[in-house]
């Protein structure tokens, strides 16, 4: 009896080493699958990560000096923008401009034979309407007409210029039509005063 007795101590004995070394498997696995590989895959993504940063880091001036670059662009662009507003009135005022032609013309030798007011247009974000000068000057006071004309406060621009050329002639006659822009305003909402 006593060597059944010393078989099952035996059988007991390695029945728990077998289940000793079980529970020590399963913790090591358990510990492997729950611990080690996340924070390898966390390691992973932290490397890559710092790789990436330190790229940025590398790249950081560029984008310092263009980022620099591209806000002075656009307060240029804005500080533009205002100036343009301000160069646009808010109604037509035809006669205005018909003045400060004839102004011009006076100042640059050119002789107003005579105008005419043509079509309007309204757009989204301004106006335009036409006017068409028939005028006589030498070719110097054409261009000094133009220049002035150019440097009017309102924004102007021509749209077409005839000159009639002989070479006997001492004045030319010209035609020119201008676009006169008005009643403008700005898409930026911010320089409306809105909120974004």
């Amino acid at each position: 009896m006593r060597n059944y007795q010393e078989k099952q101590v035996a059988s007991l004995g390695w029945a728990l080493h077998v289940a000793g070394v079980l529970v020590v498997l399963v913790f090591v696995g358990a510990y492997f699958a729950l611990v080690t590989r996340p924070l390898n895959t966390q390691l992973d993504q932290s490397t890559s990560r710092v790789a990436q940063l330190k790229e940025v880091l590398k790249r950081a001036p560029q984008v310092r000096s263009a980022y620099s670059q591209s806000k002075a662009e656009l307060q240029a662009l804005k500080a533009s923008v205002e100036e343009t507003l301000l160069r646009l009135p808010a109604e037509l005022d035809e006669n205005e401009f018909i003045e400060q032609v004839n102004s011009v013309a006076l100042a640059s030798g050119v002789k107003i034979v005579g105008h005419q007011s043509g079509l309007t247009e309204r757009l989204e974000s301004y106006s335009k309407a036409y006017v068409t000068f028939q005028c006589k000057g030498s070719f110097a006071s054409i261009c000094r007409f133009l220049h002035g004309i150019d440097h009017l406060p309102r924004l102007t621009e021509v749209s077409q210029l005839e000159i009639e050329s002989d070479k006997y002639l001492e004045r030319y006659p010209i035609q020119v039509n201008f676009v006169l822009y008005f009643g403008g305003n700005s898409h930026d909402r911010s320089m409306r005063g809105e909120v974004l």
